[in-house]
């Protein structure tokens, strides 16, 4: 099982499972269900490959299982620790050749996590724009903002993943030689996260300053490099 895969259905799992709420129908329910024993499945033929190669693994886990009261809620497939080299303590060791897989993996994570984070944000102002200009009444108003507020959501976990990916970035930096990651792949601060043109969703004008978020370029990623032309020409940088 590729290991990009894996976390990529994570993932998108943990999102949907989270859309899910009280007026979801026995037959969403079961799907979701189906999707959860399926990726449990991944993460266990994965574990025992993962096992033959930092053998250390297994022990931790069998650690993990015991202190785990009988008490406690069971864990969600999604929210398995994978023990990737980034994660692990200090005393199990771990090759080279390992954590350069898992660089690879987490800047991988870090551009798709932006060019996720972006698409929202541009989601997120055409329907500021459309409920300004069409939207009317408070019933129509409210199921509006109720569908901003979910997007929104899209937007934080889509800064919560790229966090989590540069986090993982600056551990295995200290054993991997990256190049220039960290002049790309800048903190993510809150006052980051805007709009490609401020005062499209409200804001007031002020100076107009593009985010580092919209000139960021992914490998082989065309959307990225137009969201990149696309600031530049709108502020002319």
């Amino acid at each position: 099982m590729n290991v990009y895969l894996l976390c990529h259905c994570r993932v998108r799992l943990k999102s949907d499972s989270k859309d899910l709420d009280a007026s979801a129908t026995n037959l969403q329910l079961a799907k979701m269900q189906e999707r959860k024993n399926a990726l449990q499945r991944k993460i266990k033929a994965w574990t025992t490959i993962q096992h033959l190669y930092i053998p250390e693994v297994a022990a931790l886990r069998v650690h993990e299982d015991r202190e785990v009261s009988n008490d406690a809620p069971e864990i969600a497939p999604y929210d398995l620790p994978l023990h990737l080299p980034s994660s692990l303590p200090a005393r199990i060791p771990c090759t080279l050749k390992l954590r350069q897989y898992e660089f690879r993996l987490r800047e991988a994570q870090a551009h798709e996590s932006l060019e996720e984070l972006r698409h929202h944000l541009r989601l997120r102002t055409h329907m500021y724009k459309y409920k300004d200009k069409n939207i009317t009444g408070q019933r129509a108003n409210t199921r509006s903002q109720s569908s901003i507020n979910r997007v929104q959501k899209k937007v934080d976990a889509s800064a919560a993943r790229y966090t989590a990916a540069r986090h993982a970035l600056t551990k295995l930096s200290r054993h991997v030689e990256g190049g220039e990651w960290s002049t790309r792949l800048l903190p993510l601060a809150q006052e980051d996260i805007r709009p490609l043109m401020i005062g499209e969703e409200g804001q007031s004008e002020g100076r107009r300053t593009l985010s580092w978020i919209w000139k960021v370029v992914g490998v082989s990623d065309q959307s990225q490099n137009e969201d990149m032309q696309e600031g530049r020409r709108k502020y002319h940088v």
